[in-house]
Parts: structure tokens; sequence; C-alpha cells
């Protein structure tokens, strides 16, 4: 009797651990189950973020189409809108209202002294020093003499993780992290006011005030404000037309092949979120004839 006992027992125990094994593997299928859902709602979510974001770049682009023929003014830099349950937002940038980079050196090599100002006085704006701006220039220029606070092969050589200096054009505003003294922090926030994609001429009716004053030593803070009052009230749709605003009439014909007031390049930044999940764009298109994307970023 005791055996058939301790048998019953052990019987029991063995059940016992059978059962709390079951509970252990069924859990875990449950678990698996509910994350392979989850995962499989964050996909969709994705994939439905992802198309709405890519939408909103069209939706720029059509935003563009309906803007005037002779002259270039953003009414609406940004705007968002309700889609299918998830919300899009979608923001434009002339890159005509921006410095072109790459024209502070000529193709040939040497300094471009117009230009080469202007973006000394755009330095402040990241926390550079005017000096800054010799080292950008011996990245772009194509010899290799390094200018007194500049830098060339030899001193991106003796880095840490060594690497050539460009010794030609930017293709994206990102490569000055590259350069000496410069860093990502600056680089980012010096392509608010830079770009490489416009041919040089600065629009006057989207550029910000920091690039309307860097056109010229004369052109002050108020001047600068003026501006940009005039264009709310009437875009600019000739260039010569600032000579209307007080100081800028002595200024009109220095200032002349270096603004404008018509633009074709923009730079698009959108972003959608569908359950939590988020997906953005950045492109650059162009609205010119053949219509193209010029960059195109998806995260």
């Amino acid at each position: 009797m005791k055996t058939s006992s301790g048998q019953r027992g052990a019987a029991l125990i063995i059940a016992l651990l059978i059962t709390a094994a079951m509970t252990a593997i069924i859990v875990e299928i449950i678990s698996s189950v509910h994350g392979h859902v989850d995962r499989t709602a964050a996909f969709i979510d994705g994939q439905k973020a992802a198309v709405a974001a890519e939408g909103g770049v069209e939706l720029a682009r059509k935003y563009l189409d309906t803007l005037g023929k002779d002259y270039t003014y953003l009414d609406k830099g940004s705007f968002a809108a309700p889609i299918d349950g998830m919300i899009l937002e979608v923001s434009v940038e002339d890159e005509s209202g921006k410095l072109q980079i790459n024209s502070v050196v000529f193709p040939n090599g040497e300094v471009n002294e117009t230009a080469y100002s202007s973006y000394r006085a755009l330095l402040s704006t990241a926390s550079l020093e005017p000096f800054a701006s010799e080292a950008l220039a011996d990245w772009l220029d194509v010899d290799d003499i390094a200018r007194p606070n500049g830098a060339e092969a030899r001193f991106y050589a003796s880095l840490p993780e060594p690497y050539a200096p460009k010794n030609g054009k930017l293709y994206t505003i990102g490569e000055l992290a590259l350069v000496k003294g410069y860093g990502v922090r600056a680089s980012v926030q010096l392509a608010r006011y830079m770009t490489v994609y416009s041919d040089g001429l600065v629009n006057i009716n989207t550029a910000p005030k920091e690039v309307l004053m860097a056109l010229s030593e004369e052109i002050t803070p108020e001047m600068a404000d003026k501006l940009i009052e005039r264009r709310k009230k009437k875009p600019f749709s000739n260039a010569a037309d600032i000579r209307e605003l007080k100081g800028f009439d002595t200024l009109v014909f220095s200032l002349q092949g270096r603004i404008k007031v018509k633009s074709d390049i923009f730079r698009v930044r959108t972003r959608a979120v569908s359950g939590g999940v988020a997906r953005e764009v950045e492109a650059v298109v162009s609205t010119g004839n053949p219509k193209r994307v010029l960059y195109w970023r998806a995260r």
C-alpha cells in the first residue's frame, strides 16, 4: 500500500510538472503571437506613414505649382493635414533664399571676395569666428597651400581618423562638418542660411533676415525688417524694386547680379505619424523644366 501511495504521489508530481511546463509553453506561444501581432501592426503603421510622408512631397510640389510665374513668395512655408487617421506635416524652404556656399571660391580656386564677405557675415549665426572662412576656402580650392587659419591635406592627415580635404565643391551642407573648426552642430545651424543647390542669386522675397543683411555691410537690421514687411504686403516682382525702400536706393547697383525674385529649387520636409510610428522624408526638388528630384532621404 505504501508503494502504491508513493507511486500515486510521484505520478501527481509528474502531472503537476507537466501541467506547469505546458502552461509555460502556452504562455510563451501567446506572448510570441502577441509580439508578432504588435510587430505586424507596427510594420503596417510604418508603411502607411512612409507612403503618406512620400505623398507629402507631391503635395508640396502641387503647392509650388500654384505660385506666381513672375516671382516666388512662400505664403505657406508649412502646413499640416489629416490623412486617413494620420497627421501629415509639410514644410517648404526656398534654396534660393540662402547663400550659395560653393560661390565662395571661383572654379579656378581664387576667392570670390563678394560671396566670401557674405559668408563671413553669416558665420556668427553658428557661433563661429570670421576666420573660420579660411578653412572653408582651403577645403574648396584646388591647391594644397593652407591659409593662415585654414587647413589642407597635412592637417587632415594628422587627425586620429585621417581623411583628405575635398578640394572641390560641396555636394551637401552636411559636408561642412568635416571642415576644420566646424563640426556637426555648426553645419546644421548654417544649413538654415546656406545651400549647394542655387544658382548663386539670392531671392529677396524668401531670404531670412540674416541672409539679407549678409548681402552688404550697409544693410542694417532695420532695413532688412522693412524689406521683409514690404514683401509680406506685396512681394517684389522685380529685383530693382528694392530701390523704393529707404536705404536700398543707393545699394541697388551694388546688388545687381546678386539678387532675384523668382526661384525653382526648394527643400521639402514631411513627417507622417500612424499609430505612434513616424516616418520622415527630406527632399530637394526642382520645379523647372523638367521637374527633378535633386536629393532624397527617407527615415
